[in-house]
């Protein structure tokens, strides 16, 4: 499944294009992607944290991407929401997977703390050394355990996680086999 968890208006020249595109807000998707697998529900990324229903700018506000990205997002943009829409809670999911852990990609950990989350350890690391570009809010909140990766990683046949660093230093990407 691809769980739509709202969107960021982002200033396309200053964020995503530098120079180019300047002042021309462009709308970028949060998705979440649920996988069935023989290890249990598997959980790609769980998108913003909450409070950017009330707070659009509870993220950026003081900061210098203050007016340049603007979270938008509606209860039924919740990772619990979605959750339920395909009839799951957050107590079936088994595995989240963190592909890194900016704010819209890690901001729902918080409601399936229950899981057993699956980060690069580089990438842990980045966010408690870059207070500017990672909020512990929705990477390191209370409950949230992980499970650190150094590497390449088989959660089960046909189902990896690579390193792919770049975005991030310790960006992960997921592999589907179908054929495993």
């Amino acid at each position: 499944y691809l769980l739509p968890l709202g969107f960021t208006r982002v200033d396309k020249g200053r964020v995503l294009t530098p120079g180019i595109g300047e002042g021309e807000p462009i709308d970028t998707p949060v998705w979440a992607a649920l996988l069935e697998s023989p290890v249990g529900w598997v959980l790609i990324d769980t998108g913003m944290h909450p409070v950017h229903i009330q707070d659009p700018d509870a993220t950026f506000r003081g900061t210098p991407n203050e007016g340049l990205i603007q979270p938008v997002m509606t209860e039924e943009d919740t990772v619990v929401n979605r959750l339920a829409e395909v009839g799951l809670t957050p107590g079936d999911v088994r595995y989240v997977v963190n592909t890194h852990l900016h704010f819209d990609h890690c901001g729902g950990n918080a409601s399936v703390a229950d899981a057993t989350f699956l980060v690069q350890r580089a990438e842990y690391e980045a966010a408690e050394e870059l207070p500017e570009e990672y909020n512990p809010r929705d990477y390191a909140p209370a409950g949230v355990t992980y499970e650190f990766l150094e590497g390449p990683y088989t959660l089960c046949p046909g189902l990896e996680l690579i390193p792919t660093p770049g975005h991030t230093l310790g960006h992960q990407s997921f592999v589907v086999r179908f054929d495993a």
